[in-house]
């Protein structure tokens, strides 16, 4: 290897290992031909052309130029670009040079290598590096901040960028932390702007009001969104909109209400804002209220007073119950209850087949036939419960009565006994005589033996055992005459 070419091998290594920040497109060379003693051909010459940059670095995409002087023809030569250790891009340089663009951002590494035709050559290298990314500003605080004429208040900020670095990092008060403006009053801006070393700019605003002394607290004022009212009490679920206002108004900024607290029956919520809606459901409730804005001045407590029954009156009849079956002589007075655990019963009225009765409970019309009793009940909150109970009404039985006398027992034979039965009409049916519990006879009422109401015959006895004998007649009549028995008759039998 010649002299001059280890020199410039040499000065390709030492610009290598400086950061490219510092290295801004930066040019190595290398001249050699076939042999250690250098060339045996003429050296082609080649210029690099790149644009200026600003401390080395490009905010935009870059061309550039590959220009070659030969006294001889050119062998094959060309280029090759590299970003991130990878070739992105390649090409060849003939008589006419080459024209490259690089676009990349970042640190990107354009080789040649231009060859003449007796053996020369010579081979380099340039640095690019683009940024076209501007760079980012960024608040110690994001949330808006609203301060008093004459307040103290820092705001910090911070420019970065990835790339080519922050050149500068200024607001139109100075550096970071920048002392607010609060001279006067309205809405003003912090305005900051960074350029990194490319020339990229960008700028961020950060925006707060100043406002003169609060000493006002908010003003508030419930309203009934939605639900339905019959009288003192709602028969819906009720929506209560709460609204907090900052009286603390100058057509550009005001403190503003910082959060607003509801009482909804003991249970406390609050939320910074200032609009607060609440669904208030069954039953009696106490709704309160209050506010308090940025300046730390609260407002009074408010309340309200919710009812609200969605349920209707409980209607229970205990008597009648649906269609039972009563008679003339049942008891006539009904027995029903009416219950409401919201609003409470106001009224609880019986109808009897419809009809509203006056003066205390009804009678219940015991008439044979079909019947309806209604019972009315209505609530505070006007919710009518209406309970229809249908019953039927049939004759009483009629009444009986049954007589056994003189009776005739016989161990050797057949004995007999009188039987008289009287009833409201002529008696119809069958008597049945027991001994003890045993049935001993059954016969069929005579009907020529009736008589106005009653009937009185003989009936005949079997053979009974020796012994002492409890004997009893009962009567079996229609279904719409009562049974009876008659008084026991002990007989003895020898």
């Amino acid at each position: 290897m010649s002299t001059l070419t280890r020199r410039l091998a040499a000065g390709v290594l030492t610009a290598l290992a400086v950061p490219a920040l510092a290295l801004p497109h930066a040019a190595a060379e290398t001249v050699g031909g076939p042999g250690d003693d250098g060339p045996v051909g003429p050296t082609p010459q080649v210029t690099v052309t790149v644009p200026d940059a600003t401390d080395g670095w490009f905010a935009d995409s870059v061309e550039v130029g590959i220009s070659v002087t030969t006294l001889d023809e050119l062998a094959p030569s060309g280029w090759t670009l590299r970003h991130g250790g990878q070739v992105v891009a390649s090409g060849a340089v003939d008589e006419s040079g080459a024209r490259i663009e690089v676009t990349a951002e970042g640190i990107s590494q354009l080789t040649y290598s231009v060859n003449g035709s007796g053996g020369g050559h010579r081979e380099g290298s340039v640095t690019v590096q683009v940024d076209a990314t501007d760079p980012a500003v960024a608040f110690d605080r994001t949330d808006p901040v609203t301060l008093s004429v004459g307040g103290h208040q820092l705001v910090g900020f911070d420019c970065t960028d990835v790339l080519s670095g922050a050149r500068s990092c200024l607001s139109g008060r100075g550096g970071s932390p920048a002392l607010l403006d609060t001279a006067t009053r309205g809405r003003h801006v912090l305005t900051v702007t960074a350029t990194d070393v490319a020339g990229n700019t960008a700028t961020r605003q950060y925006a707060y009001d100043v406002v003169a002394d609060d000493v006002t607290a908010p003003t508030l004022e419930a309203t009934v969104s939605s639900g339905q009212r019959q009288g003192a009490w709602w028969t819906t679920p009720v929506g209560v909109r709460v609204t907090a206002e900052d009286p603390l108004v100058d057509h550009e900024t005001r403190t503003g209400v910082h959060h607003t607290d509801l009482d909804l029956d003991g249970v406390v919520s609050s939320q910074q804002t200032d609009r607060r809606d609440v669904l208030v459901g069954e039953g009696r409730h106490v709704l309160r209220w209050a506010a308090a804005d940025r300046a730390g001045n609260a407002s009074g407590v408010g309340s309200m007073q919710v009812d609200v029954d969605t349920t209707r009156p409980v209607v229970d009849v205990a008597y009648p119950r649906p269609g039972q079956r009563l008679t003339t002589t049942s008891r006539p007075v009904p027995t029903f209850t009416c219950d409401d655990a919201v609003s409470g019963v106001v009224s609880c009225a019986a109808l009897r087949d419809g009809d509203a009765h006056r003066g205390g409970l009804p009678q219940l019309d015991l008439t044979p036939g079909r019947h309806m009793l209604v019972v009315q009940a209505t609530d505070a909150a006007g919710w009518l419960t209406r309970a229809e109970v249908r019953y039927v009404v049939a004759a009483a039985p009629v009444r009986s009565t049954t007589t056994l006398s003189r009776v005739t027992a016989l161990r050797a034979g057949r004995g007999s006994a009188r039987v008289q039965i009287v009833a409201g009409r002529a008696p119809r049916g069958k008597v049945v005589v027991t001994d003890g519990t045993r049935t001993i006879a059954t016969v069929v009422v005579p009907r020529r033996a009736a008589h106005a109401g009653r009937t009185t015959f003989t009936l005949a006895l079997p053979r009974l055992a020796a012994g002492r004998h409890v004997l009893r007649a009962t009567y079996l009549g229609a279904a719409d005459v009562r049974r009876s028995a008659s008084r026991a008759v002990v007989v003895r039998v020898r």
